[in-house]
């Protein structure tokens, strides 16, 4: 078992013991559950970045990655399709408050890591132009930020067919469901690696699932037989997991039945984690955050391995939350004006 793999299990250990029983009003995959997914999911991730970054062998951490993901953009799938759905009329606002969460923190974590490289190291960093077009297409500087990209033009897509079919929920997510495959296949035949487009059916099966149609009666008969699908969800995913290590193709498969295996368990243990919730409605932040550390300590990699793996992980954490505690702050100033004029 490797270092990392000890972190991973010493944090599931802790922050298992501040977890809460729902209340009996609340539903299973609620705003607190999904942002506790959101939380576990983006932990994997960072450690996942970390394993491979030290090139680490194990057994927990190497998959991690793309199943992790796949949660996470099930999630995000899910939870844009009922936002939107609750609004009658569906405005610009919307979309503005989606890339507003999605530009801060990127333009901050994008000109931390800039300033700390240029400072520090003799990388040769994006000149003006190429700033603008990391800022426009949120990629870090000299790095492929490809979740970054896929997130942003999910958000622009999912807003536009709502627009277009306001009044319909099959139509456009057809749509999303054909043009994830379509950018599977443009990413494979362009031989990008498979991690970016292993978890692209992720998203709109979040928006399948949050508003199904065509699939409305089958999803109640599975709900209402919750603890049978879990049980058969759970020998598929492991099934399918092994099988994926010398089937790459399967990786598709896998993160889906993950996802659907989340989904499920939300409704059968109805437990919120506050330590996972925390970190799940900063997710896009950590994302962030610790990609910066990982390309600003890039060189101690080769010194020490475990001084890098904790230096990443616990920076991700301060950054974050004196971002967030800056943000707070701003928002209290900006409101305690607005109200005193």
């Amino acid at each position: 078992m490797s270092f990392l793999d000890k972190i991973l299990l010493l944090l599931i250990l802790l922050f298992s013991l501040y977890t809460r029983p729902l209340k009996k009003d609340e539903q299973g995959f609620n705003k607190d559950t999904t942002a506790s997914f959101r939380g576990i999911a983006v932990l994997g991730i960072i450690l996942h970045h970390v394993h491979n970054m030290l090139k680490f062998r194990s057994p927990f951490l190497s998959p991690t990655g793309y199943i992790t993901t796949g949660l996470f953009l099930f999630i995000s799938g899910y939870g844009n399709t009922l936002s939107l759905a609750k609004n009658k009329s569906i405005k610009l606002s919307w979309l503005l408050k989606k890339l507003i969460k999605l530009y801060l923190p990127f333009v901050v974590a994008y000109f931390t890591t800039y300033i700390v490289m240029l400072a520090y190291y003799n990388n040769v960093l994006p000149g003006k132009s190429d700033i603008i077009e990391d800022i426009t297409t949120l990629s870090m500087p000299n790095k492929e930020s490809w979740f970054t990209k896929f997130i942003l033009v999910c958000f622009i897509l999912h807003w536009i067919l709502k627009i277009i079919f306001q009044n319909h929920t099959t139509i456009p997510n057809i749509i999303m469901v054909l043009t994830a495959f379509y950018y599977m296949y443009a990413m494979k035949d362009a031989r990008f690696g498979d991690y970016w487009y292993n978890t692209a059916l992720c998203y709109p099966l979040g928006c399948i699932i949050a508003k199904p149609t065509l699939i409305k009666k089958p999803l109640d008969f599975l709900k209402k037989h919750k603890i049978i699908t879990f049980v058969i969800l759970s020998f598929a995913f492991a099934y399918i997991f092994i099988a994926a290590h010398n089937k790459p193709e399967l990786k598709h498969i896998c993160a889906i039945v993950f996802s659907l295996w989340c989904f499920y368990l939300s409704f059968i243990f109805k437990y919120k984690t506050t330590f996972f919730s925390w970190i799940g409605n900063k997710s896009f932040e950590f994302y962030l955050f610790h990609v910066a550390c990982l390309q600003i300590f890039d060189n101690i990699v080769t010194a020490n391995k475990y001084v890098y793996a904790l230096l990443v992980t616990a920076l991700s954490f301060i950054f974050v939350s004196a971002y967030s505690y800056a943000g707070e702050k701003l928002l209290a100033l900006f409101r305690k004006k607005k109200y005193s004029m």
